[in-house]
C-alpha cells in the first residue's frame, strides 16, 4: 500500500516537475489528512525527487485541511520532529486548518490558484467528489501548471460492488460515504475537458474464510465490521441484510492456492492536471 501511495505521488509529480521554480517553495494542499501518517510519506516523496531533478534541496509548504480536532492535533505532533530523512531532503512547513473542505473553501484567506499540487487519500470517498474536484481544479490549483491525485476503488473491486448493491441499507462507515471509482473520477474529468490519467492500480485480497465458517469468532467479528465499515454489524444487523451480504462475499470469494477464501481489493491513483 505504501508503495502504491509513493507510485501514484511520483506519476502525479512527473506531470508539472519541469515546471517547477525550485528556488519557489512548492505549494501543496492536503484534503482530509487525517492524522499525518501518509502525508508524511508523501512529502517525502515530493522531496526526494525534487532534489533528485532540481539538484537542490526544496522549499514545500503545505497546508493541511483536516476537520478532525483529534486527528489534526496527532498530526501536529508528528510535524513537530519529523524524520531525519525529511528534513534532510526538504525545508517543510505547516499551515493548519481544522475545516472541512466546504468551510476551506469560503473562509480562508489563502490566494486562489496558489498551488501546485493537491492530494485527496483518505477523503474522497467523504465529500461530493463532482462539487470538490471542481472547486480544487478551478479555484485552487495553479492556471499554468498544476495537478491533484485522488486514490479511489476501480469497478471490480469489492468496496465498490457492496456499496453500490447495498446502497441505501448499508452505510459502510457513514451516511455521506461513497466509494467512487475511477471510472466515475474519469467521467468527471472528461466532462470538463480535463486532462487525466489513471498510471497505477494496486490489487489486495482480503482473506474472508474466517467469515464464513461456523461459529462465529471475534477474530471474524471483526474483520465483519472491517468489510461492511459497520461496527458490530453481526449483532445488530437486519438478519435479511446480514444474510445477502454474506452471499454476496460468497460470490465474490475465489479459492487462493491454499484452498482459503478471498475477495478481490483495487485502488486506482487517478491524476488530473492543468
Amino acid at each position: 500500500m505504501l508503495n502504491f501511495t509513493q507510485d501514484g505521488i511520483r506519476q502525479a509529480m512527473l506531470k508539472i516537475i519541469d515546471k517547477v521554480n525550485i528556488d519557489e517553495p512548492l505549494k501543496v494542499l492536503g484534503i482530509g489528512s487525517g492524522s499525518g501518517e501518509i502525508d508524511l510519506l508523501i512529502l517525502q516523496t515530493m522531496a526526494e525527487l525534487l532534489l533528485s531533478h532540481k539538484k537542490k534541496k526544496p522549499t514545500i509548504q503545505t497546508v493541511i485541511v483536516e476537520p478532525s480536532s483529534l486527528l489534526l492535533d496527532r498530526f501536529k505532533l508528528k510535524a513537530s520532529s519529523l524524520p531525519a530523512s525529511l528534513e534532510s531532503a526538504a525545508n517543510v512547513s505547516f499551515q493548519w486548518q481544522q475545516k472541512t473542505l466546504s468551510e476551506f473553501n469560503q473562509e480562508t484567506k489563502i490566494e486562489k490558484n496558489s498551488f501546485d499540487f493537491i492530494h485527496f487519500v483518505h477523503s474522497l470517498y467523504y465529500l461530493d467528489m463532482k462539487a470538490a474536484l471542481r472547486t480544487c481544479f478551478e479555484q485552487w490549483l495553479k492556471a499554468e501548471h498544476g495537478v491533484m491525485v485522488g486514490y479511489v476503488q476501480t469497478e471490480d473491486s469489492y468496496f465498490a460492488k457492496v456499496s453500490k448493491k447495498f446502497k441505501g441499507k448499508l452505510s459502510c462507515g457513514s451516511e455521506v460515504m461513497s466509494f467512487y471509482t475511477n471510472q466515475e473520477v474519469a467521467a468527471i474529468a472528461e466532462e470538463n475537458a480535463w486532462r487525466y490519467c489513471i498510471p497505477v492500480k494496486e490489487q489486495f485480497h482480503i482473506n474472508v474464510t474466517p467469515c464464513l465458517r461456523e461459529p462465529t469468532s471475534p477474530e471474524a467479528d471483526r474483520l465483519i465490521d472491517f468489510l461492511t465499515q459497520t461496527q458490530n454489524f453481526r449483532a445488530n444487523a437486519e438478519q435479511e441484510l446480514f444474510n445477502s451480504w454474506i452471499e454476496m462475499i460468497e460470490s465474490l470469494a475465489f479459492a487462493d492456492d491454499s484452498g482459503e477464501k478471498c475477495i478481490k481489493v483495487e485502488a486506482a491513483a487517478v491524476i488530473i492536471h492543468k
